[in-house]
């Protein structure tokens, strides 16, 4: 009987340390997004994005995962990338780890 439990939670460990990691995988393209890069390569990396409002001058992007979610916002000025924030959160919105934060150096 020992023996079965540990296999079933020996299991469950394995299960969700596959589902943990694939979550923390986010979309290779963000990659390819850099600071000065025009706005029409971004959209054709990555597709047009959502805004948060009509005020706003940058784009989201989404990938969720069961327990995590990816997020990879960029601003635009000039319709050039200006800023760049990557961050990973729970599923609840609680944020855990910033990836990446890049902004242009004003003149």
């Amino acid at each position: 009987m020992r023996k079965k439990i540990l296999i079933i939670f020996l299991l469950l460990a394995v299960l969700l340390a596959i589902i943990i990691g694939q979550d923390f995988i986010y979309p290779s393209e963000w990659n390819q997004i850099h600071l000065g890069m025009p706005r029409q390569e971004v959209y054709n990396l990555l597709g047009q994005g959502r805004d948060k409002d009509s005020n706003w001058t940058g784009h989201f992007w989404k990938d969720s995962g069961i327990l995590f979610r990816n997020e990879f916002t960029v601003f635009f000025e000039n319709d050039r990338v200006s800023h760049i924030v990557q961050h990973q959160s729970l599923i609840t919105g609680q944020t855990i780890r910033t990836v990446r934060v890049e902004i242009t150096p004003s003149n």
